[in-house]
């Protein structure tokens, strides 16, 4: 793996060469952040909820029970 960083000779190079630098660290803590906040969301606790009862075939009882509720909240 080459240096890059070892051509620069003078004080505008050595200023680009960071700039270029702070932005793809920027990028990437940008990218880091979206990853991070997709993971919560696919981890929050109504998904984990789901996709336990997914898992244990006791999706359908729940899925009914959550149909009865709507239904007794909406006639109210």
């Amino acid at each position: 793996m080459s240096n890059k960083y070892r051509d620069i000779t003078n004080l505008v190079e050595l200023e680009a060469a960071e700039r270029k630098l702070r932005s793809k660290l920027s990028r990437k803590e940008e990218a880091l952040v979206r990853q991070l906040y997709g993971l919560r969301d696919n981890y929050s606790p109504s998904n984990l909820l789901g996709m336990t009862a997914r898992e244990s075939r006791m999706d359908t009882p729940i899925l009914q029970a959550i149909r009865f509720l709507k239904k007794k909240i909406a006639s109210l």
